[in-house]
């Protein structure tokens, strides 16, 4: 069927071309004694001849386009129309395919959670994977004495009022997400991105580093240096994982943030 729909639309767009470079109207055949006559029947020449222009020997090549457009036109209509039936065929296939595949996940979906703890799945709704992913437990750092208490829109702590703003617009934009997950990476050691997020799309697990003090010196020589390292173990940025900056003169703002999420994480 997919190939039968390409090879219709190179159809219709060969049709469509055609059309464009025909000359205007319709041609009229009229058998009169045994004898064909051949009529231009078109807005311009309608109130001049409201039974056609008659066209003559000469207008022959004209007449011959005409017909050639004519047949374009009807043929162009069969085309969408089959064109338009093959995209309902589709989406009803496509309909048809997630309630099968939801059938599928439901198989685990609907065994008791002692039942999931001894079995290995084979498949898995995206649901149940956001679970599974969410559950992991681990420890992040601790937060400093005294240090500011500023809190997202899911209750948890973060350090700045940028983590924040990065963390309330994965919350809104249904990304699933861990603030301060560790991770081991050859040259620095155990590390804590400021947040793993997950793709669900593909099932992929993207990093977000917020460097946010790109005017510091020191801090800047050891924010490239975790960039270095970062690629170094097979980290790409847009890839695998996303930076934002900021300086005395530049701060993050919500537009670039979800900007970015929207690119990376195709929502």
């Amino acid at each position: 069927m997919l190939k039968r729909e390409h090879w219709l639309r190179d159809l219709k767009q060969n049709l469509e071309t055609s059309i464009q470079n025909a000359p205007l109207g319709n041609l009229k055949i009229i058998n009169c004694r045994g004898v064909e006559q051949y009529y231009l029947d078109s807005a311009e020449t309608r109130t001049s001849y409201p039974n056609g222009k008659y066209l003559r020997k000469s207008d022959f090549e004209l007449a011959g386009k005409l017909a050639q457009r004519n047949y374009d036109e009807k043929l162009l209509s069969e085309v969408e129309k089959q064109l338009k039936n093959i995209q309902n065929i589709i989406k009803k296939c496509e309909k048809q395919e997630i309630v099968q595949v939801e059938e599928l996940y439901s198989v685990y979906d609907r065994m008791s959670p002692s039942r999931k703890k001894m079995v290995d799945a084979r498949i898995i709704s995206d649901k149940e994977y956001v679970n599974q992913w969410s559950a992991k437990i681990y420890s992040g750092k601790d937060f400093a004495e005294g240090q500011a208490e500023i809190y997202t829109e899911k209750k948890e702590r973060v350090r700045s009022k940028s983590e924040k703003i990065i963390a309330d617009m994965l919350y809104h934009k249904n990304i699933p997400y861990k603030y301060e997950c560790p991770i081991n990476l050859k040259g620095l050691g155990m590390i804590y991105p400021d947040f793993t997020c997950l793709r669900l799309e593909d099932r992929k697990t993207i990093l977000w580093e917020h460097l946010g003090m790109m005017t510091d010196p020191i801090y800047c020589q050891k924010a490239m240096k975790k960039i270095d390292i970062y690629a170094k173990n097979g980290f790409i940025q847009g890839r695998d994982i996303i930076y934002t900056f900021e300086s005395e003169k530049y701060s993050l703002n919500t537009m670039s943030v979800e900007n970015l999420i929207n690119q990376i994480f195709s929502t």
